[in-house]
């Protein structure tokens, strides 16, 4: 797939549409260019945020998991120290 720069393309309507039809044309595709890649960013962005909050959560699940029993079972051995 060939590839044409602004600058190329502005040249090439120039020539057939004039200059400042060109440059209208060209400043207008550049445009929907950049709104499309800002929405496709903001896509992305959106997407991987709710992928990091969902992998924080399910991380601070497993560490409540993993820990409460283990934070319990010290909880109960402190208490029964302090008893005797």
């Amino acid at each position: 797939m060939a590839t044409v720069t602004t600058v190329q393309l502005y040249e090439l309507l120039s020539e057939k549409i004039g200059k400042p039809v060109a440059q209208t044309l060209t400043t207008y595709i550049d445009e929907q260019i950049k709104d499309e890649f800002r929405g496709n960013k903001d896509t992305i962005v959106s997407e991987l945020t709710a992928k990091i909050e969902s992998a924080k959560s399910s991380l601070m699940s497993a560490i409540i998991v993993l820990f409460l029993p283990m934070y319990l079972t010290i909880a109960i051995f402190l208490i029964n120290y302090l008893k005797h």
